[in-house]
């Protein structure tokens, strides 16, 4: 008797296995229904990308695209999913670094806009791209030959398992016929996209994480989307990634944000997940202060090391 309880235990246990074998993996994305017109996406991924997808009168608007075509694809099924139907107007980007404009390509009835001083960075997309190509298959091989390994820990394993799905993603997205992104709307300063019911304030940043930073309000939703520019987990803020910064223009925007009588609660940036007005406002603070108190050390004829310690 207690050999045939544990055959059958042991055959439980195999089919079980094999059931677990064939289940289907998860879509590399999660969505989240923002509103009735808002949905956010997140990308399954190290690098957590979102996508944002709002359904107006005159059109769906997707800001940004992620790092590849495949995985854009996947994004736009899943967005016709939820909206029930496919009528993609505009893609906005809110910056125009791979992993926010290459999935462009999979929308391409939409008109792209991008800030007007993107054409340098979008012109060297192939090259890059052509890098992306080359250099990641090896890393493909090392994080294949990792998870083979018998003794890696169950965290480690959905690490490196995630990281292969990403990258495997990306490759097959430039195989598949690469197209680099291209601007069919660009503007200078600011911007307003009437859709019906729904607007879409644009505004040059100026120079910090690129030179073509812009963040996008929609008082409609109370949402504001900031790129790259104030990450809240995984990196530091990422607002000074130029060589020169256009400090005053930064503090000028969001001064016109935060007086805007429309205003915003909801704050998307481009990686890892939402957050609050108030986190915002500490930043906007600080940035403020710091400003301020530089100034005042330039104008004191101080030293670098001697003004860093002054400051906090």
């Amino acid at each position: 008797m207690k050999r045939m309880t544990l055959r059958l235990a042991a055959l439980l246990l195999a089919a079980s296995s094999c059931v677990r074998a064939q289940a289907p993996a998860p879509e590399p994305y999660r969505t989240e229904r923002l509103s009735e017109r808002v949905l956010l996406l997140t990308e399954r991924s190290p690098m957590e990308n979102l996508v944002v997808a709002v359904a107006t009168k005159r059109g769906v608007v997707v800001i940004d695209t992620t790092g590849s075509p495949h995985t854009a694809a996947l994004f736009r099924a899943a967005i016709e999913k939820e909206f029930g139907r496919g009528d993609f107007k505009y893609v906005i980007n809110t910056h125009p670094h791979w992993d926010h404009a290459w999935g462009n390509q999979s929308f391409p009835e939409a008109g792209v806009i991008i800030h007007e001083n993107a054409a340098g960075e979008l012109a060297e997309s192939r090259e890059v791209a052509s890098r992306v190509a080359a250099s990641w298959p090896e890393r493909v091989k090392k994080l294949k030959q990792e998870l083979a390994a018998p003794d890696i820990g169950s965290g480690r394993r959905a690490e490196l398992q995630g990281d292969l799905e990403f990258r495997e993603r990306v490759l097959k997205g430039l195989a598949d016929g690469f197209t680099p992104p291209a601007a069919a709307i660009s503007f200078s300063d600011e911007m307003t996209l009437h859709m019906g019911d729904v607007s879409f304030r644009l505004y040059f940043f100026g120079r910090a994480h690129s030179g073509c930073d812009i963040f996008i309000h929609i008082p409609e939703e109370k949402i504001l989307i900031t790129g790259d520019i104030f990450l809240d987990k995984g990196w530091l803020p990422l607002f000074s990634g130029m060589e020169t910064l256009d400090v005053p223009r930064w503090i000028a925007v969001l001064d016109k944000l935060f007086a805007a009588p429309e205003g915003f609660s909801t704050v998307i940036p481009g990686h890892r997940e939402e957050w609050g007005r108030e986190k915002l406002g500490l930043w906007k603070d600080y940035i403020e202060a710091l400003w301020q108190d530089v100034n005042k050390a330039k104008a004191a004829k101080l030293t670098l090391e001697q003004a860093v310690s002054r400051l906090p």
